[in-house]
C-alpha cells in the first residue's frame, strides 16, 4: 500500500503540471483579511483563567458560539481544545478585541478562503481573479508577487501588488493554534487538548457586511469566458440572519450569470463552521443547489448533516463516507469532497483518475502549508514529496475505505458517481494549521 501510494504521488507531479492551463483564470471570493497567528501557551490562559475559572467552566457546558466577553473567549477556546476540534467564533464588540490585543502576539499572515486559496494558486502559476473586501497596503504586502492575483478595478483588472487602498480598514483575525496534550488547569478540572487545530476568533466589519464588490462584478462577468473555475466562499464572515440571507441571494444571482456565460465553469464552494443553525440552512437551502462542487472537512459535515436529523456516532471513515453519500444525492451534487489531516474523498462524475491526482497535488501544497507556513511552488511539492512520509493514519484508514467500497487503486466506479481516495502525507509537527483546508483547496482545484 506504502509503494502504491508513491508512485501514484510520484505520477501526480509528474502529470499534474503539465495538465494545468495557465492562460485561464479561477475566480477567489469574497473574503480577505489578516489573521494574527498565536500559538497556544498553558500558562499564559491560566494566568488569564485565574479567578474566572468557574464562570469558564459554567460557561463551557452552554457555549455560546460569540463572544461578547473575555469568558466568552476563554471557555470557547477550552471548550474546543477539550473536544479536539476547531472552530470559528465571532468577537462582536471592539473591547474584547482590544482586550485581545492586548494580551496576545502572534505572526501576521494573509486570511480568508478566497485570498489564501489565490496565494496558494499563484506560487503554482495560475492567474486569478481575487475579491476584496478591504486592501490596505498591509493586507496587499502579504499577497505573493509574480503578478498572478489580479483585483478588479473600475479601470480593469491590476496587479495586486500596485491594488492597495491606503483608506481601507484593516481587519484582523485572531488566529489560536493549540497542540494536541496541552494541560490547562483550572483548579476543579484539568483540560487536555485531543489533538492539534485552531480557534479563529475574527472582528472583522468589512467582511461581515460582504458586500459584492461592483468592479468585481463587472470584471468576472467580463472575463467569464476565460475562467475556468471559481470559488465561493467566507459566508461565515456574516452574523446577521437577514443580511446572510441577502448576501447568499446576491451570490447566487452572481454565479448564474457566470454560469450564463460559461456553462463550463465549474463553481466551487467551500464550508466553514456557521454557528447559527438558520444561516447554515439557508446555505443549504440556497446557495448548494447552485454549485457544482462542494468541500469540507469531518466536523463541517457533522455540522450540515445535523439539519438533516443525521447522526454520526462514531466518526470512523465508514459513518463519513456513508453521511458524504447521503449528502452528494440530498444535494444533487456534481462533486462532494471531504478532506481531513490524514486522507481526503471525493465523490465525483468527474475523470476519477485526474481527480486523484488533483487531490494528492492538494494535499502535498497543505502538507508544505503545515510544515512551513508558506504557499509552495511546484519545486516545494517535489521536495516534500521526497521528505515526507505516507500519513499511518490515513493509509490505515484508507485500506479500511478501500475494503469497505472494494477500491481498485483508490478508485471506484458506483451507478451515479464515483469515489476516489487520496492518503495525505505525514507532518507530525505542524508549524501551521491555519488555513490548510484552503491551500489543499486551490492545489486540487488547480489540477481539476
Amino acid at each position: 500500500m506504502r509503494r502504491f501510494w508513491g508512485d501514484r504521488y510520484q505520477e501526480a507531479l509528474e502529470l499534474a503540471q503539465d495538465e494545468i492551463d495557465r492562460s485561464r483564470f479561477i475566480i477567489c471570493g469574497y473574503t480577505i483579511n489578516i489573521d494574527l497567528v498565536i500559538p497556544v501557551e498553558a500558562s499564559h490562559i491560566e494566568k488569564l483563567a485565574q479567578g474566572r475559572e468557574i464562570d469558564i467552566l459554567k460557561a463551557m457546558d452552554n457555549p455560546k458560539g460569540r463572544i461578547e466577553t473575555p469568558i466568552d473567549f476563554l471557555s470557547g477556546l477550552l471548550y474546543l481544545m477539550d473536544k479536539g476540534r476547531g472552530g470559528e467564533w465571532m468577537v462582536e464588540n471592539e473591547e474584547v478585541s482590544h482586550w485581545l490585543s492586548e494580551h496576545f502576539q502572534g505572526g501576521r499572515k494573509v486570511g480568508g478562503t478566497g485570498a489564501q486559496a489565490a496565494c496558494a494558486l499563484a506560487k503554482l502559476g495560475i492567474p486569478t481573479i481575487l475579491h476584496i473586501t478591504s486592501f490596505p497596503p498591509e493586507q496587499a504586502e502579504l499577497l505573493p508577487g509574480e503578478g498572478k492575483i489580479m483585483i478588479p478595478y473600475p479601470q480593469g483588472l491590476q496587479r495586486a501588488e500596485e491594488a492597495a487602498r491606503r483608506d481601507d480598514l484593516l481587519m484582523w483575525h485572531y488566529i489560536f493554534e493549540f497542540r494536541q496534550g496541552t494541560k490547562i488547569d483550572l483548579g476543579t478540572k484539568v483540560i487536555i487538548t485531543k489533538k492539534d487545530d485552531r480557534f479563529i476568533v475574527p472582528y472583522d466589519l468589512a467582511n461581515a457586511n460582504f458586500t459584492i464588490d461592483e468592479n468585481f462584478r463587472k470584471w468576472t462577468r467580463e472575463y467569464a469566458d476565460q475562467v475556468d473555475k471559481a470559488i465561493v466562499s467566507g459566508y461565515n464572515a456574516l452574523y446577521d440572519e437577514e443580511m446572510c440571507h441577502n448576501r447568499i441571494v446576491d451570490s447566487v444571482a452572481q454565479i448564474r450569470d457566470w454560469k450564463d456565460r460559461n456553462p463550463k465553469m465549474l463553481v466551487h464552494a467551500e464550508t466553514a463552521g456557521l454557528e447559527n443553525i438558520k444561516m447554515r440552512r439557508y446555505l443549504i437551502e440556497e446557495l448548494y443547489p447552485n454549485v457544482d462542487s462542494l468541500g469540507m472537512n469531518e466536523n463541517e459535515l457533522v455540522d450540515i448533516l445535523i439539519l438533516f436529523d443525521y447522526d454520526i456516532l462514531s466518526n470512523n471513515v465508514k459513518e463519513l463516507y456513508e453521511a458524504a453519500r447521503f449528502i452528494y444525492r440530498e444535494l444533487k451534487l456534481k462533486r462532494l469532497c471531504v478532506h481531513t489531516r490524514d486522507f481526503a474523498f471525493t465523490l465525483t462524475q468527474g475523470d476519477p483518475e485526474r481527480e486523484q491526482r488533483a487531490l494528492l497535488i492538494g494535499a502535498l501544497s497543505a502538507a508544505y502549508r503545515a510544515i512551513t507556513g508558506e504557499y509552495g511552488d511546484w519545486d516545494d511539492l517535489r521536495g516534500v514529496n521526497e521528505r515526507s512520509s505516507l500519513n499511518y493514519l490515513g493509509e490505515k484508514v484508507g485500506g479500511e475505505l478501500s475494503s469497505l467500497l472494494n477500491l481498485k487503486e483508490g478508485i471506484v466506479e458506483e451507478e451515479d458517481f464515483n469515489t476516489v481516495l487520496a492518503v495525505t502525507k505525514s507532518v507530525e509537527q505542524p508549524q501551521y494549521t491555519v488555513g490548510l483546508g484552503d491551500t489543499f483547496l486551490a492545489g486540487t482545484l488547480a489540477v481539476l
